[in-house]
């Protein structure tokens, strides 16, 4: 029994070793899939926008191509909403930066997948020197 044990643990790294090159190899091939995931068309939780999401060598940019009448729709039509999206590795947040079609401030954001069809955004200021989140909003992918 024991002349087997030196083969069993060679055996053991063999599998191990392959488990790890398969897992590395789907963790970097997962990346496109995440961002092809995230082109597309969104809405708001509130559901008073639609925004395109698309992306030139793998930075994405957002842009508002429906929006309810009753909130100003025609004048923010074709404005950015996302400038400069970088998609991270799978729980990491992706940062970029929210342009607020209102007040016309420029923020930072985190981004985080909820799911398949779900993405988190977390709006971020500078309160007493500290990074907070100010916002948070859900979007849907239709």
């Amino acid at each position: 029994m024991e002349t087997y044990y030196p083969l069993m643990y060679m055996l053991a790294a063999f599998f191990g070793s392959v488990l790890l090159v398969i897992g590395y190899y789907r963790l970097n091939n997962e990346m496109a899939d995440m961002e092809s995931r995230l082109t597309g068309v969104w809405v708001n939780d509130a559901q008073t926008m639609r925004i395109i999401i698309h992306n030139v060598d793998s930075v994405f940019q957002g842009e508002i191509v429906w929006a309810d009448s009753r909130h100003q729709g025609n004048q923010l039509l074709g404005a950015t909403l996302i400038r400069d999206l970088v998609m991270k590795k799978l729980f990491q947040g992706s940062t970029g930066v929210y342009l607020d079609p209102f007040k016309g401030r420029e923020m930072p954001f985190q981004m985080w997948w909820k799911g398949r069809k779900n993405i988190k955004f977390s709006l971020i200021d500078k309160v007493n020197g500290r990074n907070k989140v100010i916002r948070e909003e859900v979007w849907h992918q239709i």
